[in-house]
C-alpha cells in the first residue's frame, strides 16, 4: 500500500508540471504570432530606412548636379562682366590704369555670389596674365599672393595654375587634402574641400576646356556641404562615399573611420544613385550596425511588448496550471485514500477512475457484511 501511495503521490506531484506546460505552450503559440509580426516589422522598418538612404543619396546628386548647372551659368555670367572680359583678354602685366578693372570685377564677382549659399568662395584666374580675383580680394600677381592668401596642401604656384587648367571638361569637380583661403580678411584652413572649376565659353554655344580657356572660375566647396546633400544626418560617421563623373571618374571620396584608428569594422550595405542628367553617379556604403540600431530603436516597442507577452504567459500559465491542480489534488486526496491497491495507473484519470472501482467495491463489500451480521443477530 505504501508503494502505491508513493508512486500515486509522485504522479500528483507531477500534475501541475504537467499543466503548466500545457498552459504555457497554448499561450506561447498565441505569442508565435506576435512573433512573426515583430520580425516583419523589424524588416519593413530596415527595408525603409534603406529607401530612405537611397532618396537621400539620389535627391542629393541631383542637387549637385543642379549647384554644377548654376555655378557653371554663373561664370558665364562673370565671362560678359566688362572688367573680367578686359582681363580674361589682357596677355601680360596690368597697366596703372586698368586697376580699376580689377577691382571692379572684384565687386561684380561679389555681387554674382552673394545669392550662394552652396559655395564657400570664388575666385577667377587668367591663362595669359597673373591677375587675380576673389569675392573679397584682387591682386595683380597670383604668383604673390599665393603661398600668403591662398594655397593648396602640397602645391606650390606653377602646379596649383597647372591644375586648374588642366581638365577637359567645362564643369570639373577635384577634392584636395587641404587649402588655405583668405575671405573678409578672415583666413581659413578647409580639410578636404571641392573646388568646383568652370571653364566659360569662348564663343557661343562652345564647350570650352582647360586648354584652350582664357579664364577659369573656381567655386571652394565644403566637405561637408556634399555629405549633408547625399547622407542623412547622424550617418556621416559610418558612411564610405564616392562620387564619379559617368560612373567611371572618381573626383570625391569619404570614408570615415568606426574604431577611431582609420579602419572600419563589420559589414556593409551598398546602395548607389545617378542623377537626373545621367552626369554625377555616387556609390555609399552604410554600416549595418547603424542600420540594425535604428531597426532595434524603432520597433523596440515591440520587442518589449514581445518580453512582456512572455513574461505574462508564464504567470497565467502558473495561475491556472495551479487552479486545476488543487481541483484535481483535492479530489484526489478524498478519493484515493480509500484505494488500497491494484493495477498501476497511467495518469491522474486513471487514478481516479481504480479508485473510484475499488471504493465501490469496498463499500458493497461493507454492505454486505453489515447485513449479514444484522441477520445473525437477528437470528
Amino acid at each position: 500500500m505504501s508503494d502505491i501511495k508513493k508512486e500515486q503521490n509522485g504522479k500528483v506531484r507531477r500534475l501541475f508540471l504537467k499543466y503548466f506546460l500545457k498552459y504555457f505552450l497554448i499561450l506561447l503559440i498565441a505569442l508565435a504570432g506576435s512573433l512573426l509580426i515583430v520580425i516583419r516589422a523589424c524588416q519593413i522598418t530596415e527595408r525603409n530606412i534603406v529607401k530612405e538612404n537611397v532618396w537621400k543619396l539620389e535627391r542629393g546628386v541631383d542637387e549637385l548636379e543642379d549647384q554644377m548647372f548654376r555655378m557653371s551659368d554663373m561664370a558665364e555670367t562673370l565671362r560678359e562682366v566688362e572688367g573680367i572680359q578686359e582681363l580674361a583678354r589682357l596677355d601680360g602685366s596690368l597697366a596703372t590704369e586698368s586697376y580699376v578693372e580689377l577691382n571692379y570685377a572684384k565687386e561684380q564677382l561679389r555681387n554674382a555670389t552673394i545669392m550662394s549659399d552652396f559655395t564657400e568662395m570664388a575666385f577667377v584666374l587668367f591663362r595669359k596674365n597673373d591677375c587675380f580675383v576673389s569675392e573679397a580680394q584682387s591682386a595683380d600677381s597670383f604668383s604673390q599672393y599665393y603661398g600668403k592668401f591662398l594655397e593648396a596642401a602640397g602645391m606650390d604656384v606653377e602646379e596649383f595654375r597647372k591644375m586648374l587648367f588642366s581638365f577637359r571638361r567645362k564643369v570639373n569637380f577635384i577634392s584636395i587634402p587641404e587649402l588655405l583661403y583668405s575671405k573678409y580678411n578672415k583666413t581659413e584652413m578647409e580639410k578636404n574641400p571641392i573646388l568646383c572649376v568652370v571653364y566659360p565659353s569662348e564663343r557661343e554655344n562652345q564647350n570650352s576646356s582647360g586648354e584652350d580657356a582664357s579664364m577659369a572660375v573656381v567655386f571652394i566647396i565644403r566637405e561637408y556641404t556634399i555629405l549633408d546633400m547625399m547622407v542623412s544626418e547622424g550617418q556621416m560617421e559610418k558612411t564610405a562615399l564616392t562620387l564619379r563623373y559617368y560612373k567611371d571618374e572618381p573626383f570625391f571620396q569619404y570614408e570615415a573611420a568606426e574604431d577611431g584608428q582609420g579602419k572600419r569594422k563589420g559589414s556593409y550595405r551598398e546602395i548607389s544613385a545617378t542623377g537626373m542628367e545621367e552626369i554625377l553617379h555616387v556609390d555609399a556604403k552604410f554600416s549595418q550596425n547603424y542600420l540594425y540600431g535604428y531597426v532595434f530603436e524603432l520597433t523596440g516597442i515591440l520587442l518589449i511588448y514581445l518580453a512582456v507577452g512572455f513574461a505574462a504567459a508564464i504567470l497565467l500559465a502558473i495561475i491556472w496550471a495551479g487552479r486545476q491542480y488543487q481541483s484535481m489534488q483535492g479530489l484526489i486526496s478524498s478519493v484515493v485514500p480509500q484505494y488500497k491497491g491494484g493495477e498501476r495507473v497511467k495518469n491522474e484519470f486513471d487514478l481516479l477512475e481504480n479508485s473510484i472501482q475499488q471504493l465501490s467495491q469496498n463499500r458493497d463489500a461493507y454492505r454486505t457484511k453489515v447485513t449479514l451480521m444484522e441477520n445473525q443477530m437477528k437470528n
